[in-house]
């Protein structure tokens, strides 16, 4: 399936009183994955779907009716241990974190995860549910979790291409997991993050306008012999935080290729 933004989609726990895989008539019971657009399918991670859900019953709008479905109550009595074990347990949301300024300080943070056992599958969680996991009535049985760290130095990618090849022997598909090595790589001041539409981002989470140019990075030394120090505070087009050149706030200690110092003006 084609890349698809995490905004675009939402992941849910389904009973097995709602929906059924499209080639089968008895209710599918676990996590689910609900687009925008309204289609449903099975599993709980974009990139590896199970099939395609729908309603056990276009025709029922009585929920109660919909329990009594026959299919229903077969599968209930047949699985009545594991239907009823499942109805215990309660979903493992995913998150998708984001460093803060400390860890860039530090040039590195935890990423948690949670596999599930029986499909080798992982999805991203918070610190607060990784943290919380023995204690909460999540699927113990199913489910382990597990943190890594996640280099955010300027040559991240090759630092965290080299930990997930030492973990792809203990956790098959944990290098394919993270697609992009480099993410939340912080290189001159900047954060390039990769996704359907191109982004960057200060250190502190705050969007770069999207009008000034690639080459804007935190301030550069022009001249080291002389030390010579340009930035966005001593440049021209720059007053009161806002650049004339690109018609876009800056911060000062950043630069461009476009500088001209107000000395030369």
């Amino acid at each position: 399936m084609a890349y698809i933004p995490k905004n675009k989609y939402q992941i849910k726990y389904t009973n097995g009183n709602e929906y059924r895989l499209i080639n089968e008539s008895i209710p599918y019971v676990g996590n689910y994955i609900e687009l925008t657009n309204g289609k449903i399918f099975a599993g709980d991670n974009i990139q590896n779907l199970k099939g395609t859900l729908v309603l056990i019953n276009n025709n029922v709008q009585n929920s109660n009716v919909l329990l009594d479905n026959v299919n229903n109550k077969v599968y209930s009595i047949l699985n009545s241990t594991y239907f009823n074990k499942q109805k215990k347990y309660i979903t493992i949301p995913a998150s998708s974190p984001f460093p803060n300024i400390i860890q860039y300080n530090q040039g590195s943070f935890k990423r948690y995860l949670a596999a599930k056992l029986n499909t080798k599958e992982y999805k991203e969680i918070s610190q607060d549910v990784f943290t919380n996991f023995k204690s909460r009535n999540y699927d113990k049985d199913l489910y382990k979790v597990f943190f890594i760290n996640w280099s955010l130095l300027e040559n991240n990618e090759e630092v965290n291409t080299k930990t997930l090849l030492e973990y792809e022997s203990r956790l098959p598909g944990i290098y394919d997991f993270f697609p992009d090595k480099g993410q939340y790589g912080l290189v001159k001041g900047i954060i390039k993050l990769k996704s359907n539409t191109f982004s960057r981002l200060y250190p502190d989470g705050v969007l770069v306008p999207s009008t000034l140019p690639i080459s804007y990075q935190i301030g550069v030394i022009s001249n080291n012999t002389q030390k010579t120090l340009q930035n966005c505070k001593m440049c021209s087009f720059q007053k009161n935080g806002l650049c004339s050149k690109w018609n876009s706030g800056v911060r000062d200690q950043y630069v461009c290729a476009a500088y001209v110092s107000k000395s030369d003006k």
